[in-house]
C-alpha cells in the first residue's frame, strides 16, 4: 500500500500482473484482501479471460486484460523427434507428467499407471512423493530435471495437465484452480514441443484448442479413445503449431502484447 500510495504520488502508473490469485490458489488470504490489494493498481493483467471474467464478476473495477499463456524465456531447443505414432487404432504414446508429486495433488497417477492400455506415462519428479508409482506397468520414472534440460531432452508425444486425486474431473483445491490460472506446466510443455492433454474446463482450455497444439478431455476415461483416434498426420499438425506458439513464448510475445493493451488503457 505504501509503495502504490509513493508512486501515485510521483505520477508513476501501476499496472498489475496476475501471477497467482492466493484467495482461490490454497486459500491464503481473503478475497475482500485480493481485490483490495488489486485496486491499488491502475491496470490489471489477469492471466487469463476466465480469471478476467472472474474478478470482474467479484466487483474489480480497474480495466483489464488477460495475459494467455506465460512466457518461458529459455535459450534451450526442444528435442526434434519424428512423429512415433501409426496410423492405427493400437498405436502406443507416452505422456509426459513433470512437477512436483505428492499424493493430494496427482495421486490419480497411481491408477493410471496401472490401469493405462494404449499409453505409457513418462513421469519426471521425486518418484517417492507417490509411493509404488516405479513399480507400475505403465510408469517410466525419471528423477528430477533441471528446466532447460528437460526442454532439450523431454522424451513423449504430450504432456499432462491434470490436478487432483480423481480421474474422472479436476477437484480439490488445485483441480478447481485450474478454472482460473495460466498453468506453468502448460507454457513448460510447449516450450519442449509436447501438445497438451488438459481438462476441458480449465482457463487455458479454449486457447488449446484454438492454437491447435493439444487436446482436452472432460475425464482421464476418454483419454485412451482419444489418442487411439488421433492420425499420425493430426499429431504432426499439433507439433508445427507447438514449435510456432512455443517460439512466441520464447520471444516474450504474449506478455509483451499484454503490456501493450494495458499502456492503451491508460492512455
Amino acid at each position: 500500500s505504501f509503495i502504490c500510495r509513493v508512486a501515485h504520488w510521483r505520477k508513476a502508473s501501476i499496472i498489475v500482473i496476475i501471477h497467482d490469485l492466493m484467495s482461490l490458489h490454497r486459500k491464503r488470504v481473503t478475497l475482500e484482501t485480493e481485490l483490495s490489494r488489486l485496486n491499488k493498481g491502475d491496470v490489471i493483467i489477469a492471466s487469463n479471460e476466465k480469471m478476467q471474467q472472474w474478478l470482474a464478476k467479484q466487483g474489480l473495477q480497474r480495466p483489464m486484460t488477460a495475459l494467455g499463456l506465460f512466457d518461458y524465456r529459455s535459450e534451450a531447443v526442444p528435442n526434434s523427434k519424428p512423429t512415433s505414432h501409426p496410423s492405427t487404432p493400437t498405436s502406443h504414446l507416452s505422456l509426459v507428467y513433470a512437477g512436483a508429486l505428492v499424493m493430494r495433488k496427482n495421486s490419480y497417477l497411481l491408477e493410471l499407471a496401472n490401469k493405462a492400455e494404449h499409453f505409457t506415462l513418462h513421469i519426471y519428479g521425486n518418484a517417492d512423493g507417490l509411493p509404488g508409482i516405479d513399480k507400475a506397468p505403465k510408469a517410466v520414472c525419471y528423477p528430477f530435471t533441471p528446466a532447460d534440460e528437460f526442454i532439450r531432452s523431454a522424451d513423449g508425444d504430450f504432456g499432462l495437465v491434470w490436478d487432483g486425486d480423481s480421474l474422472e474431473t479436476c477437484q480439490g483445491d488445485f483441480g478447481e484452480y485450474l478454472r482460473y490460472n495460466s498453468p506453468h506446466k502448460v507454457s513448460f510443455y510447449l516450450r519442449a514441443g509436447l501438445p497438451v492433454i488438459i481438462w476441458r474446463e480449465a482457463a487455458v482450455a479454449s486457447i488449446i484448442e484454438q492454437e491447435g497444439i493439444g487436446i482436452t478431455i472432460a475425464s482421464i476415461a476418454e483419454l485412451e479413445q482419444k489418442l487411439q483416434l488421433l492420425t499420425a498426420e493430426e499429431i504432426e499438425k499439433m507439433r508445427q503449431n507447438v514449435a510456432r506458439v512455443s517460439q512466441r513464448l520464447a520471444n516474450g510475445e504474449y506478455f509483451s502484447e499484454a503490456l501493450q493493451r494495458a499502456l492503451a488503457c491508460l492512455s
